[in-house]
């Protein structure tokens, strides 16, 4: 996990990003909030205490949501704008992916971060399976920046 600390950034347009639009639909956002947040900036940040980890995902002046995770322990997190209880995991796969599972009221995402050579870029790609049998993935890339 320590390789992952620090703050980042989804760079968007990047030649690895594909169907966040579609993702995002289908994870049911309103076509009006994926025009709202298509240009602005996402951030996810992870840092170590005392033996866990604080997680943050950040859209600023729209919302953040902040949870406390332990590798491979199951945790509660509620949405900070549906009021949606989540439950997610995280733990890291044998090639060194941070892998993370949310079951959420529509189904279940599963995403895996890929560190790039230099540490600095990861590669993201979610899938989204629903309880109707529907499955939507997308890619996205992250960039590292200042905290």
């Amino acid at each position: 996990m320590e390789k992952f600390a620090g703050k980042w950034k989804i760079q968007r347009g990047s030649d690895f990003e594909e169907n966040v639009k579609e993702f995002a639909l289908a994870d049911g956002s309103t076509p009006e909030m994926v025009e709202t947040l298509k240009d602005m900036d996402v951030y996810f940040t992870l840092i170590e205490n005392n033996g866990k980890w604080d997680w943050k995902m950040e859209i600023p002046g729209v919302f953040s949501m902040d949870q406390s995770i332990e590798v491979g322990v199951p945790s509660k997190i509620k949405h900070p704008k549906t009021g949606e209880e989540m439950e997610s995991t995280i733990t890291m796969d044998a090639s060194g992916k941070m892998c993370s599972q949310v079951l959420k009221s529509i189904g279940k995402v599963s995403s895996e971060m890929e560190l790039l050579e230099g540490g600095n870029e990861c590669n993201v790609t979610r899938t989204l399976e629903k309880k109707d049998g529907t499955t939507v993935s997308m890619k996205q890339r992250m960039v590292k920046v200042a905290a």
